[in-house]
């Protein structure tokens, strides 16, 4: 069991690919009910809260934190939406939907690897995944209102479904240690599973779309590389610290985010072309994943970065 749990881990990008292209091919993909991309996204929401550990957060500057948070998670969005309005205006609004996710529960395990600093990636999954919620809803309806086809309050409603509910539940079973052991030895595998039903879900749901507009997947992917690698190189940037494991850490916490919460979301609020565009976006998050453990894995550092 354990060997398969290593498996999964290690060759997620390969399954999450394949999910896509499972997706477009398996027969009745698109008869599977909304209501499994819902408890889908809320049970990996559940397992990720498990791998939250507090045991250094007094030694992290809490007010650091909070710029970064302000910083990545609602001025770089904005800031981003309305250049996408300007050059891209036909995918601003899932560019926006895009940068506005929290951080995703793979972001820890990239550090560790990358040997960042661990403890700033569980309080930024933890705070990002809770202000979520109330974030999201009210930097659309405050900045696209009048533009986006979508219902702010029922956004609210499945955000506190899909990430509030799920982390009380999880405060009850993390006292029990055989529970708790358990999920956090397997949860990162169980998620991979759970996404990668989740992208086969949604590509056979918006597959006829995605046959009739191959170009508008070509173009998808290519500005959600560009997104990407302008989340992963600001997560750098705005780490507001000299020290090396901190900006790897809050690079990745930038970067690797809770995709599948926004490919559910698109499915579930968003017109057919944010869904397609979130879908697309899983190769430019693995890509710039792969990318990031290279270049900073490798001992190297990202443009502008002296070592220290």
């Amino acid at each position: 069991m354990n060997n398969l749990r290593i498996i999964i881990e290690t060759r997620f990008a390969l399954i999450l690919l394949a999910s896509c292209l499972a997706g477009l091919l398996l027969p009745g993909a698109d008869r599977i009910p909304s209501l499994f991309v819902s408890i889908s996204l809320a049970t990996i929401t559940f397992l990720s809260f498990f791998r939250a550990s507090w045991q250094d957060v007094r030694n992290v500057s809490i007010w650091r934190l909070v710029l970064f948070y302000v910083a990545r998670f609602l001025i770089l969005p904005v800031i981003l939406y309305l250049l996408s309005e300007i050059v891209i205006p036909a995918f601003s609004s899932s560019v926006f939907l895009l940068t506005l996710l929290p951080s995703g529960v793979m972001s820890t395990p990239i550090s560790m690897m990358l040997s960042g600093n661990v403890t700033l990636n569980f309080i930024v999954l933890i705070s990002s995944t809770l202000l979520t919620p109330f974030t999201l809803p009210a930097l659309f309806e405050t900045f696209g209102g009048s533009t986006f086809q979508v219902d702010s309050a029922a956004v609210f409603r499945s955000l506190l479904f899909l990430l509030l509910l799920p982390f009380l539940l999880h405060i009850p079973f993390r006292r029990v240690n055989f529970i708790s052991n358990r999920i956090k030895q397997y949860g990162g595998a169980i998620s991979i599973i759970i996404v990668a039903s989740i992208m086969i879900a949604v590509v056979g749901k918006e597959r006829n779309v995605i046959y009739r507009n191959p170009i508008m997947v070509v173009e998808a992917v290519v500005i959600s590389v560009l997104v990407y690698l302008i989340l992963h190189a600001g997560g750098w940037y705005l780490a507001f610290s000299s020290q090396r494991e901190d900006k790897i850490a809050l690079s990745v916490a930038s970067g690797v985010n809770q995709l599948g919460l926004g490919i559910g979301l698109a499915f579930l609020h968003f017109p057919s072309i944010t869904s397609i565009f979130m879908v697309s976006s899983n190769f430019a998050w693995v890509a710039t994943i792969a990318l990031s453990k290279w270049r900073i894995g490798s001992g190297g550092s990202l443009p502008g970065e002296e070592r220290e």
